[in-house]
């Protein structure tokens, strides 16, 4: 659900998500340099009885860390819906918050679906004039691919580090070979010799 009025019907707004810190939003985000042109995701509360913090203080930290949207997470593990539509109420100095990016609110038994750094869709449906009902889209991850210098310096670290690897073996099996020098011998004994040796 959205309290940010006048979004075209299947308006989608796409970006990555990151979470707020704090997580209930209560002072200026400590993140805000991630938060920039990205969706911020926000817990709700917190929950009694601790003092609750307004959507409108939230919201106001978001839009000036630079969020394009946000993603209120309920703190009610409990709930199966919603039993009441969220508002901006003013601040509690009586001011008010003009919403200018999207907001949702979502179940907290759906918050574990986000996923930090990942692409999120919030995807909105004409509902009431002041607030829309709509849901929000994990799309497919595409896979990373490295740049060509980039692969190129992993696999120049994996074969230095194998050349490390192989001459660290040669000298263990050097050392496994010192049983073959007799206590009062000053040269190793020939493999032929081994056959002359008898053991007590």
């Amino acid at each position: 659900m959205c309290s940010y009025p006048n979004l075209p019907e299947g308006m989608c707004v796409a970006g990555t998500l990151v979470w707020a810190r704090p997580a209930h939003a209560q002072v200026p985000l400590w993140n805000a340099h991630e938060v920039n042109g990205n969706i911020v995701a926000i817990m709700r509360g917190p929950a009694p009885p601790a003092p609750g913090v307004g959507y409108a203080v939230k919201l106001q930290h978001a839009q000036l860390a630079g969020a394009k949207a946000v993603v209120f997470v309920d703190y009610d593990t409990d709930a199966a819906k919603f039993t009441q539509m969220p508002a901006v109420l003013p601040l509690p100095d009586g001011s008010e918050v003009e919403a200018r990016i999207p907001t949702c609110l979502i179940l907290a038994q759906h918050a574990k679906f986000l996923q930090e750094s990942a692409n999120h869709e919030l995807i909105y449906y004409s509902d009431t004039p002041a607030c829309q009902a709509g849901f929000v889209r994990i799309p497919v991850q595409e896979r990373t691919r490295l740049h060509k210098h980039e692969a190129a310096a992993l696999m120049a670290e994996f074969f230095d580090a194998r050349r490390k690897e192989k001459g660290a073996d040669d000298i263990e099996c050097s050392s496994k070979n010192l049983w073959r020098r007799p206590a009062d011998a000053t040269e190793p004994v020939r493999t032929s010799e081994l056959d002359h040796i008898s053991v007590q």
